[in-house]
């Protein structure tokens, strides 16, 4: 107990004024801490971010991986090293999960629990709008450094039609082309890509159920969205035509 005491002491002391401020913009951005800041939400960010986007930000040495850096998963089973801690305890002394020996495996599980205490970090929910997209995109630009910033944005305007990734074509090019492509079937009357399956996942009160599953005719182009929260099918030119391609999106993103 007394160790949990000391323990929450020094985060509460040392977590805010190490990681208060990892944007430059203060504790709340805005105008005050200069006009840079003034359409920056991100200074508002919880604790939690501001500690894992402090440790990307560490651990990143600025390189970019090669080919040969992925590699297949080894799937040999075979008995694992052991050490007798105690007699009549024996424990393995190297994790085939993480390929890392147990100690460091133990301290990686240890500091994934610390993080994710909801009494040291609170989860909270920030009500932070970007007034606009170019003011969100140069101020992420601007947090990212070496190997996490892209060398050139996609200019999704340009290249799919003008309406980015919220319109029609935007839905298409998400599931033909995009991060849905990998779920997107042929189906007898076209294509789909199917969420529905993250229906059933528990959500905080006042969010929407996650779950959509969008249709498209063979010429890719969008016919209709079942939207699960709303329990309906939505197609083009429906009054809920515009949010339901949003749920689709969320789901697709998670």
């Amino acid at each position: 107990v007394l160790l949990a005491l000391a323990l929450a002491a020094i985060h509460s002391f040392a977590i805010p004024r190490s990681f208060g401020d990892i944007t430059g913009c203060g504790e709340g951005g805005g105008e005050a801490a200069g006009p840079e800041c003034a359409v920056d939400p991100t200074g508002g960010l919880d604790q939690y971010t501001k500690v894992y986007f402090s440790i990307i930000h560490l651990l990143d040495d600025g390189s970019q991986p090669g080919p040969s850096f992925v590699q297949a998963p080894n799937r040999t089973v075979q008995p694992l090293p052991k050490e007798q801690v105690v007699p009549g305890l024996v424990l393995p002394s190297y994790d085939e999960d993480e390929g890392l020996v147990t100690s460091r495996a133990l301290a990686n599980q240890a500091f994934s629990g610390y993080v994710k205490d909801g009494r040291l970090y609170p989860l909270e929910d920030l009500d932070l709008p970007w007034p606009e997209k170019d003011g969100a995109i140069k101020a992420l630009m601007g947090r990212l450094s070496g190997s996490l910033a892209p060398a050139e944005l996609y200019d999704y305007d340009a290249n799919i039609g003008g309406d980015s990734l919220i319109g029609d074509a935007g839905l298409a090019h998400l599931c033909f082309a995009g991060l849905g492509a990998h779920v997107t079937r042929r189906t007898a009357d076209g294509y789909e890509a199917d969420f529905t399956y993250l229906a059933p996942l528990t959500v905080r009160p006042g969010f929407e159920r996650y779950g959509a599953k969008a249709t498209f005719d063979a010429a890719a182009r969008p016919v209709s969205i079942w939207w699960s929260h709303g329990e309906k099918e939505v197609r083009p030119g429906d009054a809920a035509w515009t949010h339901a391609k949003f749920a689709f999106r969320s789901s697709l993103l998670t």
